[in-house]
Protein backbone atom coordinates (compact mmCIF):
# COMPACT_ATOMS: atom_id res chain seq x y z
CA UNK A 1 0.00 0.00 0.00
CA UNK A 2 1.02 3.74 -0.89
CA UNK A 3 -0.31 6.94 0.42
CA UNK A 4 -0.84 8.92 -2.18
CA UNK A 5 -2.10 12.82 -2.98
CA UNK A 6 -5.30 13.67 -5.54
CA UNK A 7 -4.66 17.70 -6.50
CA UNK A 8 -7.72 19.17 -7.98
CA UNK A 9 -6.92 21.36 -10.28
CA UNK A 10 -9.37 24.28 -12.53
CA UNK A 11 -9.78 26.70 -9.77
CA UNK A 12 -8.01 29.63 -8.59
CA UNK A 13 -6.58 27.33 -5.77
CA UNK A 14 -6.03 23.82 -5.63
CA UNK A 15 -7.47 21.31 -3.31
CA UNK A 16 -5.54 18.42 -2.13
CA UNK A 17 -7.20 15.38 -1.08
CA UNK A 18 -4.15 13.69 0.93
CA UNK A 19 -3.16 10.51 2.59
CA UNK A 20 -5.47 8.36 -0.12
CA UNK A 21 -4.24 4.72 0.58
CA UNK A 22 -4.15 2.99 -2.77
CA UNK A 23 -1.88 -0.47 -4.08
CA UNK A 24 0.51 -0.18 -7.23
CA UNK A 25 -1.14 -2.85 -8.27
CA UNK A 26 -4.52 -1.06 -8.74
CA UNK A 27 -6.68 -1.66 -11.75
CA UNK A 28 -7.43 1.02 -13.73
CA UNK A 29 -11.01 0.72 -13.53
CA UNK A 30 -10.61 0.65 -9.46
CA UNK A 31 -8.46 3.51 -9.94
CA UNK A 32 -10.87 6.32 -11.80
CA UNK A 33 -13.81 4.92 -9.32
CA UNK A 34 -11.42 5.69 -6.28
CA UNK A 35 -10.70 9.38 -8.03
CA UNK A 36 -14.55 9.58 -8.40
CA UNK A 37 -15.46 9.04 -4.82
CA UNK A 38 -13.27 11.53 -3.64
CA UNK A 39 -13.60 14.83 -6.13
CA UNK A 40 -17.11 13.64 -7.57
CA UNK A 41 -15.51 13.87 -11.23
CA UNK A 42 -17.39 11.08 -12.89
CA UNK A 43 -15.03 8.56 -14.45
CA UNK A 44 -15.62 9.42 -17.95
CA UNK A 45 -14.58 13.30 -17.15
CA UNK A 46 -11.60 12.67 -15.74
CA UNK A 47 -8.28 14.04 -16.87
CA UNK A 48 -5.56 12.29 -15.10
CA UNK A 49 -1.94 13.08 -14.81
CA UNK A 50 0.36 11.21 -13.27
CA UNK A 51 4.46 12.41 -13.49
CA UNK A 52 3.40 15.48 -15.25
CA UNK A 53 1.90 13.12 -18.34
CA UNK A 54 -1.50 11.54 -18.95
CA UNK A 55 -2.18 8.77 -16.96
CA UNK A 56 -0.57 5.74 -19.38
CA UNK A 57 -3.45 3.68 -20.83
CA UNK A 58 -2.66 0.38 -19.46
CA UNK A 59 -4.33 -2.22 -17.17
CA UNK A 60 -2.32 -0.78 -14.25
CA UNK A 61 -1.01 2.86 -15.08
CA UNK A 62 0.38 3.23 -11.28
CA UNK A 63 2.85 0.10 -10.93
CA UNK A 64 5.52 2.37 -10.05
CA UNK A 65 3.96 4.95 -7.90
CA UNK A 66 6.02 5.66 -4.39
CA UNK A 67 4.49 6.90 -1.53
CA UNK A 68 3.40 10.23 -1.42
CA UNK A 69 3.16 11.21 -4.92
CA UNK A 70 0.51 13.17 -6.64
CA UNK A 71 -2.07 12.08 -9.07
CA UNK A 72 -3.25 15.47 -11.12
CA UNK A 73 -7.18 15.40 -11.82
CA UNK A 74 -9.26 17.74 -13.49
CA UNK A 75 -12.88 17.34 -15.20
CA UNK A 76 -12.65 17.63 -18.84
CA UNK A 77 -16.15 19.68 -18.87
CA UNK A 78 -14.54 22.43 -16.43
CA UNK A 79 -13.41 25.14 -19.05
CA UNK A 80 -17.45 24.50 -20.45
CA UNK A 81 -18.66 24.81 -17.03
CA UNK A 82 -16.84 27.86 -16.45
CA UNK A 83 -18.28 29.29 -19.71
CA UNK A 84 -21.92 28.21 -19.03
CA UNK A 85 -21.78 29.73 -15.51
CA UNK A 86 -20.69 33.05 -17.56
CA UNK A 87 -23.61 33.07 -20.09
CA UNK A 88 -26.04 32.24 -17.48
CA UNK A 89 -24.70 35.43 -15.35
CA UNK A 90 -25.66 37.32 -18.88
CA UNK A 91 -28.88 36.09 -19.72
CA UNK A 92 -29.80 37.07 -15.91
CA UNK A 93 -28.57 40.51 -15.40
CA UNK A 94 -30.49 41.22 -19.05
CA UNK A 95 -33.80 39.71 -17.43
CA UNK A 96 -33.72 36.89 -19.90
CA UNK A 97 -35.47 34.30 -17.36
CA UNK A 98 -38.35 36.69 -16.44
CA UNK A 99 -39.58 36.67 -19.61
CA UNK A 100 -39.17 32.98 -21.08
CA UNK A 101 -40.81 31.01 -18.03
CA UNK A 102 -39.42 27.34 -19.29
CA UNK A 103 -35.95 28.64 -19.44
CA UNK A 104 -36.35 30.03 -15.81
CA UNK A 105 -37.91 26.61 -14.44
CA UNK A 106 -35.27 24.88 -16.41
CA UNK A 107 -32.21 27.21 -14.73
CA UNK A 108 -34.27 26.93 -11.18
CA UNK A 109 -33.75 23.09 -11.59
CA UNK A 110 -30.00 23.17 -13.08
CA UNK A 111 -28.39 25.83 -11.32
CA UNK A 112 -27.22 24.65 -7.93
CA UNK A 113 -26.02 21.43 -10.43
CA UNK A 114 -23.37 23.70 -12.70
CA UNK A 115 -22.21 25.63 -9.21
CA UNK A 116 -21.45 22.27 -7.61
CA UNK A 117 -19.50 21.33 -10.57
CA UNK A 118 -17.43 23.78 -10.66
CA UNK A 119 -16.30 23.81 -7.02
CA UNK A 120 -16.97 27.67 -6.63
CA UNK A 121 -18.08 28.73 -2.98
CA UNK A 122 -19.35 31.55 -4.37
CA UNK A 123 -21.35 30.53 -7.07
CA UNK A 124 -22.78 27.48 -4.40
CA UNK A 125 -23.66 30.06 -2.18
CA UNK A 126 -25.80 32.40 -4.97
CA UNK A 127 -27.23 29.08 -6.19
CA UNK A 128 -28.48 27.92 -2.73
CA UNK A 129 -29.81 31.63 -2.07
CA UNK A 130 -31.78 31.86 -5.26
CA UNK A 131 -32.92 28.33 -4.76
CA UNK A 132 -34.21 28.68 -1.44
CA UNK A 133 -35.75 32.40 -2.12
CA UNK A 134 -37.81 30.93 -5.16
CA UNK A 135 -38.87 28.47 -2.71
CA UNK A 136 -39.68 31.58 0.00
CA UNK A 137 -41.52 33.11 -2.93
CA UNK A 138 -43.53 30.32 -3.79
CA UNK A 139 -44.57 28.89 -0.11
CA UNK A 140 -45.43 32.51 1.28
CA UNK A 141 -48.70 33.21 -1.17
CA UNK A 142 -49.83 36.72 -0.07
CA UNK A 143 -48.09 37.22 3.57
CA UNK A 144 -45.44 39.16 3.80
CA UNK A 145 -42.41 37.51 4.99
CA UNK A 146 -38.40 38.29 5.33
CA UNK A 147 -36.42 36.09 3.72
CA UNK A 148 -32.62 35.52 5.31
CA UNK A 149 -30.16 33.54 4.01
CA UNK A 150 -26.65 33.09 5.59
CA UNK A 151 -23.45 31.15 5.33
CA UNK A 152 -21.13 30.00 7.69
CA UNK A 153 -18.09 27.70 7.22
CA UNK A 154 -18.20 24.29 8.99
CA UNK A 155 -15.80 21.86 10.39
CA UNK A 156 -13.70 19.96 7.68
CA UNK A 157 -14.04 16.71 10.05
CA UNK A 158 -17.46 16.83 9.11
CA UNK A 159 -17.52 15.43 6.00
CA UNK A 160 -19.40 16.07 3.00
CA UNK A 161 -18.03 18.38 0.04
CA UNK A 162 -14.79 19.80 0.21
CA UNK A 163 -16.41 23.74 0.49
CA UNK A 164 -17.37 23.34 4.14
CA UNK A 165 -20.07 25.87 4.12
CA UNK A 166 -23.45 25.40 5.63
CA UNK A 167 -26.56 27.80 4.35
CA UNK A 168 -29.19 28.52 6.58
CA UNK A 169 -32.37 29.80 5.46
Amino acid sequence: MVNITIRLVGEEKDRLFKRIELIPQIHVGDLVKEIESVTNIPQNFQQIEFRSEELPDSLHPLESINDFEELVVCSDKFEIAKEAVRHHERLTKSGFFHVYAQFCMFRRQNHYKVAAWTGDVGLIRNAAEQYFHNLHDQSRGNKDHKFICYFEERDADLGGRPTNTLAFV
